[in-house]
């Protein structure tokens, strides 16, 4: 709709005989879209979500640090399996680079009980800086097909 309301601006300058008709077109305005309230977990799904991993098998709790920073950081699943251990900062505040659409780079700080989790994660699974920050079994960088999200 912007594109012809552009559109006839731009004619209605260029050509005078059609100004009239440009203007009425112009006149109608937009149609009125609803937009639908987008559905968030409440805290009691969260709760549930975070206590499905068993943290007593290795897999399972890097899916509960995985689980902690997606809902932390609110990031996308392939921002997340994008993630270096080199892209953590453990400052006073615990943030990380996320590298988005059209290569965009963004720090989100994360909360220090998450931060604790990601200091766990790394030390726990020996990980070196320039290594994925999760990885599956094969010790690959995981996809978000892996993510079954």
């Amino acid at each position: 709709m912007f594109a012809i309301d552009s559109f006839l601006k731009y004619v209605s300058r260029r050509e005078m005989l059609a100004l009239k008709a440009c203007n009425t077109a112009l006149a109608i305005g937009l149609p009125r879209i609803s937009r639908k309230e987008f559905p968030y977990f409440t805290v009691e799904e969260i709760k549930i979500l975070l206590n499905l991993p068993n943290p007593q098998k290795r897999l399972e709790k890097r899916d509960l640090v995985l689980l902690s920073l997606f809902y932390d950081s609110g990031a996308r699943a392939q921002e997340l399996c994008d993630l270096f251990v080199s892209d953590i900062k453990f400052d006073t505040l615990i943030k990380i680079k996320l590298k988005g659409k059209g290569d965009k780079v963004r720090e989100i700080p994360i909360s220090n009980e998450v931060g604790e989790l990601l200091k766990y994660h790394i030390s726990n699974n020996n990980l070196d800086k320039n290594f994925p920050l999760f990885f599956s079994q094969t010790k690959a960088k995981i996809t978000p097909a892996c993510l079954k999200i």
